[in-house]
């Protein structure tokens, strides 16, 4: 008879408290399992199996691959961040964790996205029931309309003010500091549950602000997008609304007893069809332990992998790495994806070693875009770089270029600067294409705009009419331009420029 191994579940965020409703998930559905299950606050487990939530906190110095892997050996990381573009947990930190280990994620779009960003061993465990988590107390009255749940961003503003316009008494589970005690008392004393997407291009519920009210009862309401992506096993219970209807829907269910108490019970019966321990738990912990007995183990991303690169480019990355990217950068010790130089001649066909995507190489033509923000004047061989960025995309492709004006507070500001740019030099640049070796494709412009982040500026346009001409020739009131170039086949009258027939035919 197999003995199983001990459980040990711990959160390494910031706020203690913040994951308790998910470590309760876990404590109780595996321990329902025949696991011994410890749990603690910050604190790993050398001899049990240990479930990580929120390491990609980066105020816990636990976050890190190297020490996080002294501290014990069976490591499982139970990812909840959502995978969006504005994502800033998903750092080199927190993606090398998910690389050398096991990883389970309570979102399917997550499991996708992070695939192709590199993660191979992630698998989809979301939140389900566990009969264990009854923790809200009953109440005689339930004086709060509705209760805000999740972290309170800027964009939620604007709905709860028209929800308190209308009457509502609505109350934000953030105040209370995530304490167990204070969110149970909050739940126990609400009509209805909000769930509000964190940004605006969010496409993804987060189920497990959901699965803690339906468990004790509670109608749940949640914002949609027309592009939002739903677990099939939540979906049904909950109820759905665009941004702008959630104040009508919220004020009608609570003012309608009766199709909120029905609501109520037929959220949680559907809810509590589906037992996390036996459906999900179970067969995740199986399946890790089947890959941890392999020899050798195949935990996390295996020696040889390769990865496909994404299709989008971020040059001279820096500290504005982004999962969804391919990062360069000149300099390794910003940790790029591909240490490379932007300003020399590319290895081309060349084997190269990714941290991330394993063995991989540059291929002429292969990105669909190219990010440039502070790049071109600070890289050595200029022309080098446009040529290199014309041959790295597809016909189509798109630069995306963001420089410092001449005649701005950030031109000429950073120790590597090279060059300056006016708000016509990338006409020049564009029309005289021919001057940079451009033999078989050329830029367009096809969008530019400028940026302004000083007061002075501002209060220089606005005293001007918004005149961008005369800012763009004041010094210190234009901050910045902001390009897109795209890539096309020279057609025969560009041919004509080109150094060849002009001078030598």
């Amino acid at each position: 008879m197999m003995i199983a191994p001990p459980v040990h579940i711990t959160a390494l965020s910031s706020g203690e408290d913040s994951f308790s409703e998910r470590m309760l998930l876990l404590t109780h559905g595996i321990r329902s399992l025949g696991y011994d299950v410890t749990s603690a606050h910050a604190l790993l487990n050398p001899n049990a199996i240990n479930i990580v939530l929120g390491s990609h906190s980066s105020a816990d110095p636990l976050n890190s691959w190297t020490r996080l892997s002294q501290l014990a050996s069976d490591i499982i990381i139970y990812n909840w961040e959502l995978a969006a573009n504005e994502a800033t947990c998903f750092n080199q930190r927190y993606v090398r964790q998910m690389i050398h280990t096991h990883v389970w994620d309570a979102h399917l779009n997550n499991v996708h996205a992070l695939r192709h960003a590199g993660v191979h061993d992630i698998h989809h465990v979301p939140m389900a029931y566990v009969a264990d988590m009854h923790h809200v107390p009953t109440v005689a009255e339930q004086d709060i309309d509705v209760l805000l749940y999740g972290v309170m961003r800027p964009r939620h503003q604007t709905t709860v003010d028209a929800l308190r316009a209308k009457g509502l008494n609505v109350q934000i589970a953030e105040q209370t500091g995530w304490t167990n005690q204070g969110l149970d008392a909050l739940i126990a004393r609400s009509k209805i549950i909000l769930n509000m997407h964190r940004s605006d291009s969010a496409k993804a519920i987060e189920t497990s602000h959901m699965a803690y009210p339906l468990v004790h009862r509670k109608v749940v309401i949640a914002e949609t997008f027309s592009e939002t992506d739903m677990d099939d096993d939540i979906c049904a219970a909950v109820l759905y609304g665009h941004t702008e209807q959630l104040p009508q829907l919220c004020w009608d269910l609570a003012h309608d007893d009766a199709r909120r108490h029905e609501l109520e019970r037929n959220g949680f019966e559907l809810f509590s069809q589906h037992s996390a321990a036996r459906t999900l738990i179970k067969p995740a912990i199986e399946r890790y332990l089947a890959q941890s007995k392999l020899t050798p183990p195949e935990i996390g991303n295996l020696i040889n992998h390769s990865v496909a690169l994404p299709t989008t480019l971020q040059l001279g990355a820096g500290e504005a790495w982004h999962y969804s990217y391919c990062n360069v950068d000149a300099r390794a010790d910003f940790a790029p994806d591909l240490p490379i130089d932007i300003g020399a001649p590319l290895p081309f066909g060349q084997s190269l070693n990714s941290w991330r995507f394993g063995q991989t190489m540059l291929e002429p033509a292969y990105f669909d875009k190219i990010i440039a923000k502070d790049v071109f004047q600070r890289v050595k061989d200029f022309k080098q770089s446009l040529k290199n960025c014309l041959d790295l995309l597809k016909d189509g492709g798109t630069l995306h270029i963001s420089v410092p004006l001449d005649l701005s507070y950030d031109a000429w500001s950073h120790i590597d600067d090279r060059r300056a740019f006016n708000d016509t030099t990338w006409e020049h640049i564009v029309n005289d294409f021919w001057l940079y070796g451009f033999n078989t494709h050329r830029f367009d412009i096809i969008e530019t705009g400028y940026g302004v982040n000083n007061a002075y500026g501002v209060a220089v346009l606005t005293d001007n009419g918004g005149d961008w001409l005369a800012g763009r020739r004041t010094p210190r009131v234009v901050d910045r331009q902001n390009l897109v170039l795209r890539k096309r086949p020279l057609n025969e009258e560009d041919q004509g420029f080109l150094l060849q027939p002009r001078f030598m035919d």
